[in-house]
């Protein structure tokens, strides 16, 4: 990991009050296309960004940056952003949504080289479910869906049905077991 991913500490961010965050994720493919993309924007952006770049080899010039973190300091980040832009993995936007953050999700993908499997399907299906997250496939319209999704107020009304499904579970099993 190159010098400029070990400049990020919590206390640089605390209190601010415009944060954009940025999460790759924790997959072994870089993902530089996304991290060059924002920090090419973060000159004429009035936030503070700060970018989890993981593997990626590009290092970001203009923004706060760094290779992982624990899940707590991935957690308070994302409490302390107003907007995140992130690849589409489950776990991030499980806890963004869990927290109303507007999300920009910016899929990995095959044909780009920064994913084994796309992430195209779910980024999709969220963005066409829900008020506060997009789905961004072109990363040139990266400046246009900024613009958008600060507009936007999160609505998110996803229903989840896993103890009703472990409650069925356990009356099944329960039942062959008497």
């Amino acid at each position: 990991m190159g010098a400029g991913a070990e400049k990020f500490s919590k206390s640089e961010i605390r209190g601010t009050p415009d944060l954009i965050f940025v999460t790759v994720g924790t997959c072994d493919k870089p993902f530089d296309r996304l991290i060059k993309a924002v920090d090419d924007l973060t000159v004429r952006l009035s936030e503070e960004v700060v970018i989890q770049i993981g593997v990626s080899k590009y290092l970001p010039k203009n923004a706060t940056c760094f290779g992982f973190c624990s899940p707590q300091q991935m957690e308070s980040l994302i409490d302390q952003a107003n907007l995140i832009i992130a690849h589409a993995g489950f776990g991030n936007i499980g806890q963004c949504i869990k927290k109303q953050k507007r999300i920009i999700l910016v899929p990995r993908e095959r044909r780009f080289g920064d994913a084994i499997d796309n992430q195209v399907e779910l980024a999709e299906y969220l963005a066409r479910r829900s008020r506060g997250i997009i789905c961004l496939r072109d990363i040139n319209r990266l400046p246009e869906a900024l613009t958008e999704i600060k507009n936007i107020t999160p609505c998110y009304q996803f229903t989840n049905r896993i103890p009703e499904l472990v409650h069925d579970f356990l009356n099944r099993k329960l039942l062959r077991n008497r």
